[in-house]
């Protein structure tokens, strides 16, 4: 049951941060197959402040890294669990090296290990009371 509930879960949040990505950005490298060749402008426009910053810029992000996040906590070998753990961070440098299309962001690193600590503890303290 918590497999369905987290797989459900992760479809929900990768499906919201591609919405996030096609109507409040600017098209990108992998939305491009998606919207088509579309101007160079959002969809939809928000006023030019913080609170747009993190919706347009840091959630995307943030669903994501938690989707794979939950998708590792299904996951029980430990060796592909890691894999997965450490995809999106990996992603992130990979755009710094420019191995990656994108543009690297060191917010985006914040919040994965920001992410990744509060899914470890909470992965510990499940297996604790589960013993």
């Amino acid at each position: 049951m918590i497999v369905h509930r987290n797989i459900f879960c992760a479809v929900i949040q990768i499906t919201l941060g591609t919405l996030i990505y096609i109507l409040l950005r600017e098209p990108v490298y992998f939305t491009e197959p998606i919207i088509g060749s579309m101007p160079n402008t959002p969809l939809i426009t928000l006023p030019d402040n913080m609170w747009s910053y993190a919706l347009k810029f840091i959630l995307p992000d943030a669903l994501w890294c938690t989707a794979l996040l939950l998708y590792a906590s299904i996951i029980e070998y430990k060796a592909l669990r890691l894999v997965v753990i450490i995809l999106a961070p990996s992603m992130e440098l990979g755009q710094l090296a420019g191995i990656v299309p994108g543009t690297f962001d060191p917010v985006d690193l914040l919040i994965y290990f920001l992410l990744t600590l509060i899914f470890i503890t909470q992965w510990e303290r499940t297996k604790q009371k589960s013993f």
